[in-house]
């Protein structure tokens, strides 16, 4: 069956469709090399999307492919010596001075211990700093609901991101709300808004129309954002009663809070394939293309993905949240993303070792392959993530262009 075959046959209407609305976007240095989606914009009979085709220009929220561009952000106002990547934060980030580590609990109430080391820039983005997801992490979840906080994002960057460390700065690894913490340093050193700077360093300079963090403030946006979708238990697909975030929030959310589409997004990822980049020196590109962890911490995110632990006894986790890469293979983490370090890349037909790339929360998957000069770019609008479905169907995609079949 090809590629295309197979998609059509996993988006169509009926009680076999096992994938929501696809889109799908390869691109060299030179551009797009292939474009389709497939499937419709919601699965809701009452929906006025039942009808309309998914499509390249469909707003998405793109949640944690945000990082990337927030990661280019960073390196931006490290050229122009307004940060540091290895400098001590709590001087831009004060909140960080009286930051404590959680330990455990004593009964319901947390137990601390006092941070010993520093937290940089180059730990946040590589998810070595010691933060975490309240919604990832059952220690963490108990720790914000004791204080009577909400777990899910409300809108309210600080109170989202006002979490204990898990471990000190470069001891492990834990995938968290480092890059929202790095945005708000971003946002104080420039002294504006986010939304505001990476319109003007980013989306602007690269002609991304369909981009922002501010859907209410875009009806361009509003009027093309595809449904959500959920998939229940027991496999099948149901409308999702919630878009998960939250149409007004109110703070710029570097992890996780814009909103864009296929056609805006393979844009940046053209850009980093680029010899001569519109948006970082050729010096931030090796930076952002380099393994950033300790030994300590990549071992601990590799045993995260691949190790056998309660959590992960069929080995999925990687090849959900991963697009599909294959149990086992040696990974790192840059300031950007994840990074494929064996020697012989993810295998026959897939990428190749330094490889970048990373997903959104509603199932998106990019990467950037710089050795082959290919550049992917996978979405739905699909909860709860890492679904394995759309890891295949990522893994599918990747295949089918290294084979040269699209």
């Amino acid at each position: 069956m090809s590629f295309e075959s197979y998609l059509q046959a996993a988006t169509a209407e009926g009680p076999n469709r096992t994938l929501p609305g696809v889109v799908v976007v390869a691109a060299n240095k030179s551009g797009i090399t292939y474009k389709h989606a497939f499937g419709t914009q919601s699965i809701d009979p009452n929906s006025p999307l039942v009808n309309k085709p998914f499509a390249a220009d469909t707003a998405l929220w793109i949640a944690s492919c945000t990082k990337l561009l927030t990661a280019i952000s960073i390196l931006q106002c490290v050229e122009k010596g307004l940060l540091d990547l290895d400098a001590d934060l709590s001087d831009i980030l004060p909140e960080f001075k009286t930051l404590k580590i959680l330990t455990g609990f004593e009964g319901e109430t947390p137990v601390y211990k006092k941070l010993e080391r520093k937290i940089t820039l180059r730990a946040l983005l590589s998810h070595s700093s010691g933060f975490g997801y309240a919604g990832f992490d059952p220690k963490l979840e108990k720790e914000v609901l004791s204080r009577g906080v909400k777990v899910e994002m409300t809108g309210d960057l600080m109170e989202h991101i006002s979490l204990p460390l898990l471990f000190e700065p470069c001891t492990s690894w834990s995938y968290g709300v480092g890059i929202d913490w790095a945005g708000l340093a971003l946002e104080r050193v420039t002294k504006q808004p986010l939304s505001a700077y990476m319109d003007a360093n980013i989306i602007n300079p690269l002609g991304m129309t369909r981009t922002s963090f501010k859907l209410l403030s875009r009806p361009d946006i509003l009027a093309a954002r595809s449904d959500m979708t959920l998939r229940l238990p027991d496999g099948s697909l149901t409308p999702s009663p919630t878009h998960v975030f939250p149409d007004d929030s109110k703070d710029d959310y570097g992890g996780a809070g814009l909103y864009s589409c296929a056609e805006d997004y393979i844009k940046v990822l053209i850009d980093l394939l680029q010899d001569d980049s519109k948006l970082l020196s050729a010096a931030s590109k090796e930076e952002l293309f380099k393994q950033q962890l300790s030994a300590e911490s990549k071992t601990a995110l590799n045993f995260l993905l691949y190790g056998d632990y309660e959590e992960n006894k069929s080995g999925e986790i990687g090849e959900k949240f991963l697009g599909g890469l294959p149990a086992g293979t040696e990974v790192g983490y840059s300031v950007g993303g994840l990074l494929v370090e064996a020697v012989n890349g993810a295998g026959p037909n897939r990428r190749s070792k330094g490889a970048l790339s990373w997903s959104g929360l509603p199932n998106l998957h990019w990467m950037i392959d710089r050795e082959k000069g290919v550049a992917l770019f996978y979405a739905n609008q699909l909860i709860p993530p890492g679904d394995l479905k759309a890891s295949e169907a990522f893994a599918t995609f990747e295949e089918a262009i290294y084979q040269g079949k699209l």
